[in-house]
């Protein structure tokens, strides 16, 4: 098993599409930052360049928890990551190994040699980018409907709007907004706030989907696709790439689907502790 380095990794990435394998390329980038959760990333392949892009990473966080992900199926480089993990796992509070959702070790013969395996998780949702700005639908013209960048007096407005009843969005907006680097767009409906999206730039020119809310009177009227489509035809429009992220309900999945986006990954995940010998 060689350790491929991260610039090199990063380059292996570029060549395949970054947009698949954002949330690496972020980490690389970052992982080490003092505002960062990613601490340390290591990536490790049966051969010296992983240009097949079979590998393993190691990713270590800042609440001592370590999550291994496995791309591969050769058993030669599952039993070398097997091995690399009882070597340092006294380390860390918690080990985790994910995979594909093609690729299921939970009961692979070699995990069960070294590992007991729990908490074992089938993610039922995707992570979604934009493989093609072709694909963005033309933006639903509704009557009473607008959708926007939010200007000055809009991010004001909106930081302003009840916290319970926009699930949180105003506090995050509030905490954490850039207004000089992060994105926030805002649809109305007859004049009344019905939705907001917010995304931030964490990597080059890609940005990623925070959150995406419609206000509970107006649920059901395809609001948060509106903003979506607005959101990724702004990014394509000004040079910038847009990401949705990983979709936390299936509504959120469909609303990436509806608005041009593709499931790019989708990772299952279990907890492993020593086997008892």
């Amino acid at each position: 098993m060689y350790k491929i380095g991260n610039a090199r990794m990063l380059e292996i990435f570029q060549a395949d599409g970054e947009i698949r394998h954002y949330f690496s390329c972020v980490n690389i980038a970052n992982a080490g930052g003092e505002r960062w959760g990613i601490r340390s990333v290591e990536y490790y392949a049966s051969n010296p360049d992983a240009r097949n892009l079979e590998f393993a990473e190691f990713s270590a966080n800042a609440f001592g928890e370590l999550a291994v992900r496995i791309n591969a199926a050769d058993s030669a480089l599952i039993a070398d990551v097997c091995r690399k993990i009882s070597e340092i796992q006294s380390e860390y509070e918690r080990v985790s190994i994910e995979t594909p959702a093609h690729i299921d070790l939970s009961r692979d013969s070699t995990i069960l040699e070294y590992f007991t395996v729990s908490n074992v998780y089938e993610l039922e949702l995707g992570v979604y980018g934009l493989l093609s700005p072709e694909r963005i639908p033309p933006l639903e013209t509704r009557v009473g409907l607008e959708v926007r960048a939010a200007t000055e007096d809009d991010v004001a407005a909106a930081k302003s709007l009840g916290v319970q009843e926009w699930g949180g969005f105003p506090m995050m907006l509030a905490r954490v907004y850039k207004p000089d680097s992060d994105l926030l767009f805002v649809a109305y409906l007859n004049g009344e706030p019905a939705g907001l999206l917010c995304a931030n730039c964490n990597y080059k020119n890609i940005y990623d989907v925070v959150n995406v809310f419609t206000h509970g009177k107006f649920r059901g009227r395809h609001i948060a696709t509106a903003l979506a489509t607005y959101y990724a035809q702004y990014c394509v429009n000004h040079g910038l790439i847009p990401h949705y992220g990983t979709a936390v309900s299936a509504e959120s999945e469909r609303v990436a689907l509806n608005s041009g986006f593709e499931e790019t990954s989708r990772n299952h995940s279990f907890d492993v502790a020593p086997a008892v010998k």
